[in-house]
């Protein structure tokens, strides 16, 4: 009679797992046989076996999945007669965790006016792109101590736009970075350096005018 050992490698529901590699070492020789589970059926089989000896069956064990049954994923046989034994794995599937989320792409300095007066609004623009393409909306930083505006959700790569009116003169940073659609932020981008030059004060030119006229009488 020929030694047989066979199994089956399935899900928990019963379903067949086929193309598994199946792994028979013969502890007694040293041996070692491989075979692969049947992608229909997912039985696997090892014939002509030593009578006497102790195997060890083992899986390389598919993406995804766990062990059920045997827990340990390994079944010892202990032969001392010729017969046939099954050794049977069952598998719990473990679906793949997401794929972890990437923050924007950090944006170029800003676009819009280097230069203008107080009181009057400038329209800057920011753009990005996402490396999951996620959708993104942009955060602006003035530099003057007024906070920091948003622009509304747009396309990964494409462009906002958002209006800012300076107060007062001076030279001020203006930066941009982007906000994902999970909450992954980008680091600022480098400086659109601007400089809001003070109104001239007409009446002072007025008076500047007049100085060094002389009166004739």
């Amino acid at each position: 009679m020929t030694n047989f050992v066979y199994g089956y490698v399935k899900d928990a529901a019963g379903n067949p797992i086929g193309n598994v590699l199946v792994h028979l070492e013969d502890f007694s020789t040293g041996q070692n046989f491989y075979a692969y589970s049947h992608i229909a059926s997912a039985l696997f089989t090892f014939s002509h076996l030593s009578t006497y000896g102790v195997y060890g069956v083992s899986i390389e064990l598919p993406a995804n999945y766990a062990y059920t049954v045997p827990g340990d994923g390994y079944y010892i046989i202990y032969s001392t007669d010729v017969k046939i034994y099954e050794c049977s794995f069952v598998l719990t599937y473990v679906p793949p965790p997401p794929p972890e989320n990437a923050a924007p792409n950090t944006p170029g300095a800003p676009t819009g006016p280097n230069a203008g007066t107080p009181g009057i609004s400038y329209n800057y623009s920011g753009q990005t792109t996402d490396p999951d393409g996620d959708d993104i909306y942009y955060l602006f930083s003035w530099g003057d101590g007024s906070g920091i505006d948003w622009t509304g959700w747009v396309a990964s790569g494409q462009d906002a736009n958002a209006p800012h009116t300076f107060a007062n003169a001076g030279t001020f940073s203006v930066q941009v970075a982007a906000v994902d659609s999970h909450g992954a932020a980008s680091g600022w981008s480098s400086a659109l350096s601007v400089v809001i030059s003070p109104i001239p004060n007409s009446s002072a030119n007025r008076g500047a005018q007049l100085i060094g006229l002389t009166w004739k009488h």
